[in-house]
């Protein structure tokens, strides 16, 4: 009777070493597949990035335009932005009466200004047609500076 008691645990225990072997097995498994596909994506990440690095090797023109295009862009901002400091100064004399605030949204005003030409004559910094509409908006912007510090006095 001893010898049933212990082949019935042993084959119990066979069973259940089997069962987690499998379940070991699977997960495995399971990590070799996340493995495999985090490869294959890194590797289509890599060739992906490697064609994008050929165009741009093949085509570096290109990528210089868009960044003319950008400061470009970026200029346009900045001046904006100096001709919003102009209308805080214009409603800072006119409707509030402080000219101490006029005065910091002129100074504003000028250092945009200064930036942007300082810029606008570096070479090959911004499209060459570009140059003359920022230049345009540049004494735009300085004539109407001027008359709002005429205003100050």
């Amino acid at each position: 009777m001893d010898v049933r008691k212990d082949y019935r645990k042993s084959a119990k225990d066979a069973h259940e070493l089997a069962n987690q072997a499998a379940e070991s097995s699977r997960l495995r498994s399971n990590d070799l597949d996340q493995m495999l596909h985090s490869a294959k994506g890194a590797r289509e990440k890599l060739t992906d990035s490697q064609g994008r690095q050929r165009k741009r090797e093949q085509n570096p023109g290109r990528s210089i335009s868009s960044l003319r295009s950008a400061r470009f862009q970026a200029m346009e901002s900045q001046l904006t932005s100096a001709f919003n400091y102009c209308l805080t100064a214009e409603n800072a004399l006119g409707v509030l009466g402080r000219t101490e605030n006029a005065r910091r949204a002129i100074e504003r005003a000028r250092h945009v200004a200064e930036v942007v030409r300082a810029h606008v004559n570096e070479p090959n910094h911004i499209p060459a047609d570009s140059v003359a509409i920022i230049n345009q908006r540049l004494a735009e912007l300085e004539r109407r500076i001027s008359g709002i510090e005429a205003r100050f006095d």
